[in-house]
């Protein structure tokens, strides 16, 4: 269930990838999209430390991240974790606490992660210590299926630059789309209570609380980031793959609808092609009885 879930968060973090591709990912593209916003001299800087460790974003693993097909919306959606959310923490976390978070999960993430994956994080990181190189190389370590790597250098880029909030959502959503969706909600919700009228910030934490299956919490915020922006493509997905697992194919079908109608992708016409042949499967169930 885990890796569905994955699957959805992947489409709402980036539109680079595309459902089992496999074929060779175009790395230019991928470099211009991860450099953007970027100063001229910092885009040479990056590609400068990006072509250093290539050679091993290709050889320890020669495909780009798998994300699996599916043919049930319900599937996007895993199984509550109770656990999880109640050892999330009361205290909320501030500004002034971000550098030490950033650092405590890179301590954990370094003693307890995959070596290879490691290595190439750490040999990025010699190269070129900005957090801007960094949290670049992050996204180009997750597009080209790198997790730990990914995770590792996003988190490095905070600890490097706490006061940055895009590192701090890129690192939060990197930790849900990996499995860490309880690590990711105390950053959410303090970017939440900095940027209050942010939608992408809004957006990002309810898939946080769906990623630990807490449906209600989604949805509520969810509904919020839709009246802050009432054409954001991926709060209409998240919203329609909510409403589907309520059993309310109407409103789910015509979420993915407005979803198509703001920005066409083969991920929404995935989800609205399932969530039609449900809709026809109950109408012949209908009549047949």
């Amino acid at each position: 269930m885990k890796k569905y879930f994955n699957l959805l968060f992947i489409f709402m973090l980036t539109s680079l990838v595309s459902i089992a591709q496999t074929v060779p990912p175009n790395m230019d593209k991928m470099m211009q999209d991860a450099m953007k916003g970027m100063s001229k001299e910092e885009q040479a800087e990056m590609k400068k430390v990006m072509k250093g460790v290539m050679p091993e974003l290709m050889q320890n693993n020669s495909k780009v991240a798998y994300y699996p097909e599916f043919t049930n919306n319900a599937q996007l959606i895993p199984k509550k974790e109770q656990t999880k959310i109640n050892a999330l923490p009361k205290k909320k976390l501030t500004q002034a606490d971000i550098n030490g978070y950033a650092t405590i999960l890179y301590t954990k993430i370094t003693a307890k992660g995959n070596a290879a994956e490691m290595a190439i994080a750490k040999k990025i990181i010699a190269q070129s210590p900005k957090a801007n190189d960094i949290s670049g190389a992050a996204i180009l370590a997750m597009i080209q299926g790198h997790p730990q790597a990914a995770m590792a250098l996003s988190i490095k880029a905070v600890q490097l630059n706490p006061a940055n909030p895009s590192y701090q959502n890129n690192m939060a959503s990197l930790l849900t789309q990996y499995g860490y969706p309880e690590q990711a909600i105390p950053i959410l919700q303090k970017l939440r209570r900095d940027f209050p009228d942010n939608s992408t910030v809004m957006n990002n934490l309810a898939y946080t609380w769906l990623g630990l299956g807490e449906i209600d919490s989604a949805k509520a915020i969810i509904k919020k980031a839709g009246v802050l922006n009432p054409y954001h493509p991926e709060s209409k997905e998240i919203e329609g793959v909510i409403e589907e697992a309520a059993g309310n194919s109407g409103k789910a079908l015509a979420n993915y609808e407005a979803s198509m109608e703001n920005a066409i992708n083969p991920f929404t016409e995935q989800l609205l092609k399932n969530a039609k042949k449900i809709s026809l499967n109950q109408v012949a169930s209908i009549l047949k009885n």
